[in-house]
């Protein structure tokens, strides 16, 4: 490798090119690369043309390799190449013992597939064990198998994610003997009613407990805390009781996240045979006519139109356009309880 003196800017975009860990760099990610190994370049015309020394030295260091005359852009000047290679991003060719291991009949499918990790070879070595020793009684809960075959409780859900391994004609739960045990939802009676509310956030959550059982014969019989993303997972376990809600109504934050948690919660509870998951307009609506928080911060896209309602979509507009969001907590006790109040004269939980 021939020895080539580096400056300051050169050896920069360098460091830039090789923390991609990347073999075949883009112009444009090139010229990313290049704007923070030079940001006092930026704008100046001189840009281009130490970007091009720089290469020129990279490429006689050894560090990048440049393309053939047919792969260069010369629309600037002076041209840029479209590409350059970084070969110490090439990783050598890796063992494919896989490819060779005896595996059981119920893993045959992994000798064929092109690639594997370390990881996953090694956890596979230690279903294939398992799958050979005695195995009887019923299914059990997917985090305990997990446990006992892979040494970590986490490792199947990971396993799952990957559908080169996991579905049909791959690991199933039927091989590995397990089930999937939703965790539980917290619940508070506050009536006889069959339907249930369930809140985003802790503290409406006990507004809401409080305010409902003042009115014992309302049709909502119970409040559950969702707490976030969790409730996309926990309401699973709703269909597990012995009377499952006659109708489920979601409130929480008047934001993107908050909304795509609640289409998230439909998804899973329409994916369990329960009662269709809607928003609890009069909730909802009560927060639309609230000021915007964390105005422009905020990309409302228009899918979360389909969860929310036409109603509701339109009713959020003033948020929605200033980029914006409307948390639970803003809405004061007092308003909290007309809310409920007005949702339940009028039905405006539908």
């Amino acid at each position: 490798m021939s020895q080539v003196a580096l400056d300051q800017r050169t050896r920069a975009l360098e460091r830039a090119l090789c923390d991609l860990e990347r073999v075949r760099v883009p112009l444009n990610a090139l010229l990313e690369s290049w704007g923070s190994a030079a940001p006092e370049l930026l704008g100046r015309p001189e840009r281009v043309a130490e970007l091009a020394r720089s290469l020129e030295h990279l490429a006689g260091a050894g560090t990048i390799e440049l393309p053939g005359a047919e792969s260069w852009d010369r629309s600037s000047r002076p041209p840029l190449p479209r590409f350059v290679s970084v070969p110490s991003a090439r990783r050598p060719e890796r063992d494919r013992s896989w490819q060779r291991h005896p595996w059981r009949r119920e893993l045959a499918f992994v000798a064929s597939l092109p690639a594997l990790t370390e990881l996953q070879f090694t956890m596979l070595l230690r279903l294939d064990a398992w799958l050979a020793g005695p195995r009887q009684g019923d299914a059990v809960p997917a985090r305990l198998r997990s446990a006992e075959i892979f040494g970590e409780e986490k490792y199947l859900d990971a396993l799952e994610r990957s559908p080169a391994l996991f579905g049909p004609g791959r690991i199933t739960y039927d091989i590995l003997g397990v089930r999937r045990v939703a965790p539980p939802i917290y619940l508070e009676r506050v009536g006889s009613g069959g339907e249930l509310l369930i809140v985003e956030n802790v503290d409406p959550f006990w507004a809401t407990v409080e305010i409902l059982r003042t009115a014992p014969d309302a049709p909502i019989g119970a409040v559950a805390f969702g707490g976030g993303e969790g409730a996309s997972a926990s309401v699973a376990s709703l269909a597990m009781q012995e009377t499952p809600p006659q109708a489920i109504w979601y409130w929480g934050d008047l934001d993107p996240a908050g909304v795509e948690i609640a289409a998230r919660v439909a998804t899973c509870a329409k994916r369990e045979g329960l009662p269709t998951v809607r928003p609890a307009h009069a909730l909802w609506a009560a927060m639309c006519e609230l000021d915007p928080q964390s105005v422009g911060a905020h990309t409302w896209p228009e899918a979360l139109r389909r969860w929310l309602g036409d109603n509701l979509w339109e009713c959020s507009a003033a948020v929605r356009a200033a980029r914006g969001r409307v948390s639970q907590e803003r809405l004061t006790v007092d308003m909290l309880a007309l809310a409920l109040r007005r949702s339940e004269a009028g039905r405006e939980i539908p």
